[in-house]
């Protein structure tokens, strides 16, 4: 709070990540606490967490209590990417159908405090995964290199039907093969029309990261933050 008065930022954004569950009260408290301080001084409070569909899930996510978090937050941001992530064999870093379970039990945890999701924002990946041999470790790829590649190699975008995500299969002859999920304006166009529908209280979008990223992807989020997203 201190930090916050004394460079007068609007407020600040807590991306507390991979707690032990035991933590779960002690980090409500806590961000409780904070927003009560933060609010004393007219500040905001933001709050980063990450992506599930339900309590029954892993120690980081079960140590976050989002029924407290939600109503304590001014902004309430969901780490809705990393669905497949760089340890896992290649895949979709945020399909649709998961997106949607994820904003389905935000609602559900909205409506139980009596709210609606217009302190909700859903983070987007901006990022692709590449996977070596097609496997893991990934590394993390702009879409600079990714151009290259498909440009230089005469490359096709692949999508799955049910997400949409961007993927290439890089296999060029003595060149190791490549699997590369990305975000691109298409795939973003798809899952923005779907939560547009679905849930049209929703504040906004959160994006991870800036930097890197398909240059005309703003122009589709443009497009659809105008209104109810």
């Amino acid at each position: 709070v201190e930090t916050v008065v004394r460079m007068d930022y609007d407020g600040i954004d807590i991306d507390y990540e991979g707690f032990p569950a035991n933590t779960r009260d002690n980090f409500s408290d806590f961000i409780e606490a904070l927003r009560d301080a933060l609010h004393a001084e007219s500040k905001i409070l933001s709050v980063t967490v990450h992506a599930k569909v339900n309590e029954g899930v892993y120690e980081g996510a079960l140590a976050q209590d989002w029924y407290r978090l939600m109503a304590a937050a001014d902004m309430f941001k969901i780490m809705s990417y990393d669905y497949t992530n760089r340890n896992e064999p290649p895949g979709p870093i945020a399909p649709i159908e998961w997106v949607l379970e994820v904003l389905t039990y935000a609602e559900h945890v909205a409506q139980t405090n009596g709210d609606d999701l217009s302190k909700v924002y859903l983070g987007l990946h901006f990022y692709g995964y590449s996977w070596q041999r097609g496997t893991p470790p990934a590394t993390t790829v702009a879409y600079a290199g990714i151009k290259n590649y498909l440009e230089n190699f005469n490359l096709e975008i692949n999508r799955d039907p049910a997400d949409m995500e961007a993927f290439i299969d890089f296999k060029v002859t003595g060149l190791p093969r490549q699997v590369v999920y990305f975000a691109d304006p298409d795939g973003l166009e798809f899952k923005l029309a779907h939560i547009r529908e679905q849930f049209a209280s929703i504040g906004g979008v959160a994006i991870w990261g800036i930097g890197g990223e398909h240059p005309e992807i703003w122009d589709t989020l443009r497009t659809f933050t105008k209104g109810c997203v």
